[in-house]
């Protein structure tokens, strides 16, 4: 039986919705799918404990919950993701329009009404994994580009004399004449930088 969620098995979800039976469904769908790691709350003011605990990939969120609405999660998510792409999709029963427009523009990427065609949001819930682990994936190679890049303490030490001496327009040449030991005679001369000449002799 094909498992469309098993290539993102190490991957984790946080569900969160206020109705118990909702969330073992959701759970159970999401297991029997090929994922591993699927945590669930349906106390919505705990939501900041579980994305600071779980770190999900990827969070479903209800609508209409007590205490704290999913437009405020949104919000918290939003707040704890920094700039990072975490989805969420929401699946609620408000059909109207208006909520979801809302919802869309305060940051989820999908939005799906209740009762769920399990097929359908099993495949949604593919294409938002999928887009999380490349962008995952274009982090650590941009990470590990800058990384090579930056130079090391001692490269970046001698790159910030050069830029000052250029800078400050310091450069003072330097001329030593070399001779001939058995003439004596100049036969050519070495040509230094006075201020890596001073520096030399500091040090």
């Amino acid at each position: 039986m094909s498992r469309p969620l098993a290539r993102f098995a190490g991957m984790s979800v946080l569900v969160v919705d206020d109705n118990p039976a909702n969330v073992a469904f959701l759970k159970q769908l999401l297991v029997q799918q090929g994922l591993d790691r699927v945590y669930t709350e349906t106390d919505s003011r705990a939501v900041p404990r579980q994305l600071a605990e779980h770190r999900p990939d990827l969070v479903l969120l209800d609508l209409r919950m007590p205490h704290v609405d999913g437009f405020e999660v949104l919000a918290q998510i939003q707040k704890f993701a920094a700039g990072d792409y975490l989805p969420v999709m929401v699946l609620t029963a408000d059909t109207t329009p208006a909520s979801r427009n809302q919802a869309l523009a305060q940051g989820a990427q999908d939005f799906l009404t209740k009762p769920v065609d399990a097929t359908e949001a099993t495949l949604r819930i593919a294409n938002l994994l999928q887009t999380r682990q490349l962008y995952a994936t274009l982090r650590q190679i941009t990470a590990a580009t800058t990384a090579q890049t930056q130079p090391d303490d001692e490269h970046a030490e001698v790159l910030a004399r050069i830029q000052g001496v250029l800078r400050d327009k310091t450069l003072t040449p330097v001329f030593q004449p070399i001779q001939d030991l058995t003439t004596g005679a100049t036969v050519g001369h070495e040509a230094l930088s006075g201020e890596f000449l001073q520096q030399s002799l500091r040090e």
